[in-house]
């Protein structure tokens, strides 16, 4: 697993501004009943100490109160979020993936976060939302089954 800081910083342009971003998979020391953590960091360009920086850990399953269905984050380099159906009459039946690697996804959690309280040509301090996986619905991300 790559120490954060050397992950590679990606550019995307977005509504003719220049966004860098980049995410990680991490396991805090400090957890309930999953190990695993996507982070993802955002900021506008200049601007690296207002970033957006959004936590996505397994643990906020139990924060949400849908019975049947999990929330997987991925694999060490996948940068891929699950949502799986336990209940199904197939072992675990993929609802969708919110794909962290994709401009497109990174598009859509810069602009919900944009109508949501960051304001990166402005702030002096970083955005942080340690409870992504919640937030995942309010994205208005097409989901994908693959």
């Amino acid at each position: 697993m790559k120490n954060f800081n050397k992950i590679p910083i990606r550019k995307l342009k977005h509504n003719g501004r220049t966004f860098l971003w980049k995410r990680g998979h991490l396991h805090p020391k400090e957890f309930i009943s999953s190990a695993c953590t996507e982070k993802l960091v955002v900021f506008l360009e200049g601007r690296k100490n207002s970033p957006l920086e959004i936590i996505f850990k397994e643990d906020d399953n139990l924060k949400i109160e849908q019975q049947n269905t999990k929330w997987v984050v991925g694999h060490t380099e996948s940068g891929v979020i699950w949502k799986f159906d336990e209940k199904a009459e197939v072992e675990e039946t993929l609802i969708f993936k919110l794909d962290l690697n994709s401009p497109k996804t990174i598009v859509k959690i810069i602009d919900f976060y944009l109508e949501n309280g960051w304001e990166p040509s402005i702030s002096t301090k970083r955005f942080i939302d340690d409870e992504g996986l919640l937030k995942i619905p309010l994205f208005k991300v097409i989901f994908s089954k693959t």
